[in-house]
């Protein structure tokens, strides 16, 4: 799969049946930039974020992962870590996983997420000082 980071078109957004966290301000910020495969039909959105250096934890996040017809919810902590004064590696501990079973193989879904994540690189934008590995923990 080939995913890139670009901003989501209005018209896709209106056809989003999922709920995107909203901030007091009325804001929805995590709704501006997807990663997608535009050739296979497959859009990694992300639908809000938990926790953070304010709160003095790891970020988890919530995200869809759109497939034609199947809508993938899953959820993901993203750990830091220093390599050295250039370079940064974002671990993703994917733990929660609901897809329908009989949908797509569950081997295609995890392919799928690795790639986007890889792809979504950090702040949606992919870099050679920053490396991204996926882990994948308790899944349902």
């Amino acid at each position: 799969m080939t995913f890139v980071n670009e901003i989501i078109p209005e018209e896709a957004k209106s056809g989003f049946t999922f709920l995107v966290k909203t901030l007091h301000d009325g804001s929805k910020p995590t709704l501006w930039k997807w990663t997608i495969d535009k050739e296979r039909q497959v859009a990694l959105v992300n639908v809000g974020k938990l926790g953070g250096s304010y709160e003095g934890t790891n970020e988890s996040y919530e995200f869809r992962l759109l497939f034609p017809e199947v809508e993938i919810h899953f959820s993901a902590e993203q750990i830091f870590s220093l390599i050295n004064s250039k370079s940064v590696e974002i671990t993703w501990l994917v733990s929660t996983l609901v897809f329908d079973r009989l949908a797509l193989d569950r081997s295609e879904v995890e392919r799928a997420i690795v790639d986007a994540l890889v792809a979504m690189g950090w702040l949606y934008s992919s870099s050679p000082t920053v490396s991204v590995r996926v882990e994948f923990r308790t899944l349902v």
